[in-house]
């Protein structure tokens, strides 16, 4: 089957055919750095030399390693081994967000899922905001939907 490299999930679904395991979470790395350094660029004027991605990939990675292994919590790689969900407290809420913008239409999806101690849905939304225009606002129009 032929990798199609015109969108991000064709390109992640043909890496996942021919990688394995850590080269495979590198590449994925090494593809969001390069995007967040395309973003730096257009959005900031700031250019990262590409020496300078990689050690940014390697330490972020380190840092990803480190912080799961003080956690002690397990993790599922690619479909391999299991994952573990620590509970809140008794009583308390768990509240994942997430946003996205469309800078040429400046809409902002905002998506929110609440849960309780047992990990059990308590509510959710998904929401299509219109005239933002900078990522900074989109975040705080999120946390303050998800609020």
């Amino acid at each position: 089957m032929a990798m199609d490299s015109t969108n991000g999930r064709g390109l992640v679904e043909g890496w996942m055919q021919k990688l394995v395991g850590v080269d495979f979470i590198f590449a994925l790395a090494v593809a969001r750095q390069l995007w967040l350094r395309r973003n730096a660029l257009i959005f900031e004027n700031l250019f990262m030399a590409p020496l300078q991605v990689l050690h940014v990939v390697k330490s972020s990675l380190e840092a990803f390693e480190e912080a799961n292994a003080t956690m002690g919590t397990k993790r599922r790689l690619l479909g391999n081994g299991s994952i573990s969900w620590k509970k809140s407290p008794l009583g308390v809420l768990k509240i994942n967000w997430d946003a996205t913008l469309q800078q040429k239409t400046k809409k902002l999806g905002v998506g929110v899922v609440i849960r309780d101690d047992s990990g059990a849905f308590v509510a959710a939304l998904s929401k299509i905001v219109p005239y933002i225009v900078d990522p900074l606002t989109t975040e705080i129009v999120a946390v303050w939907h998800a609020a």
